[in-house]
């Protein structure tokens, strides 16, 4: 399983805080837009990792929305990454199951999260942090950052 630390590249947090200052944002008022108390959003300021860690994927892309920060360049996933949906990846995790390759049980203990109420609705993805989808898509191969917005 990823750590947090695993998934982000120092001086992320610093990056955070240009895209605020420059979008002309307030901690406060994002703190808000994501439903997070003002002290936790100045966590997501201060540590690298929070950002891949406190809050969920959905979370993570609302932010970046408000403050026109670009995901996948903040992440290093690149042009040429192929994008992936939940749809897909609850797809493949299904179908492991399905042939009997394991069993969900067994697939949750990997993976280290409950899976089964994302497998039948995969939108559920977004509501977990990245660490989880990079622990979850890592077992098919699948790099977190896939479902990453591309640039607007």
């Amino acid at each position: 399983m990823f750590q947090p630390e695993d998934l982000v590249a120092s001086g992320q947090a610093e990056r955070l805080i240009e895209a605020r200052t420059s979008s002309g944002r307030d901690p406060g008022e994002l703190a808000y837009l994501l439903g997070i108390s003002y002290e936790a959003y100045r966590d997501l300021e201060s540590f690298d990792e929070e950002i891949v860690d406190t809050i969920s994927f959905r979370q993570l892309v609302l932010l970046a929305g408000a403050v026109h920060l670009d995901l996948r360049s903040f992440f290093g996933a690149g042009d040429q990454m192929e994008a992936c949906t939940f749809a897909d990846l609850a797809g493949r995790l299904n179908q492991l199951v399905a042939d009997g390759a394991i069993t969900l049980a067994a697939l949750e203990d990997e993976v280290g999260w409950e899976l089964r109420e994302v497998l039948e609705k995969p939108d559920l993805f977004e509501e977990l942090p990245a660490v989880a989808l990079a622990d979850i898509g890592g077992r098919l191969g699948i790099d977190w950052r896939s479902f990453l917005p591309p640039a607007r």
